[in-house]
């Protein structure tokens, strides 16, 4: 009865010391694009405020960066899941620290005419968040 007390004594000690203090896996960025493109509220709570609205001034031929405060903000329908895009691609990619750490990713909407969109998300406390978006769209 002693070696079955001392073995799961030993046994909890050696799960709890093993485990990884404050763990939790991060948010899955496909199942949150998914989301974040369709529900207006939830877009609203995962934007990092005021964000960067980063622009091309063709008459002065440069870029400009606006800060938009969430009370300016409107809704970015990234893409609907139900349609095809018409008039671009997208792609998503990541900008990575190391080959196996993805803590930022881009959406890249490239069009068939003038369109050219860059929607940059990062990962804070393994949820997602909207950072900065250039939009180059004529």
């Amino acid at each position: 009865m002693k070696k079955d007390y001392f073995a799961k004594l030993v046994l909890c000690l050696v799960l709890c010391l093993n485990a990884p203090v404050g763990y939790s896996q991060s948010e899955d960025f496909a199942l949150f694009i998914k989301r974040f493109s369709a529900d207006t509220s939830f877009q609203k709570e995962r934007v990092v405020f005021p964000i960067p609205q980063i622009s091309w001034d063709y008459e002065n031929d440069k870029e400009k960066t606006t800060p938009i405060a969430k009370e300016k903000y409107r809704h970015q329908t990234l893409f609907d899941l139900n349609s095809e895009c018409a008039d671009g691609f997208y792609f998503f990619y990541p900008n990575t620290d190391t080959v196996t750490t993805v803590k930022d990713m881009v959406l890249q909407i490239s069009g068939i005419t003038d369109m050219y969109v860059k929607y940059y998300f990062k990962l804070i406390d393994n949820r997602w968040f909207l950072i900065k978006y250039l939009d180059y769209d004529l």
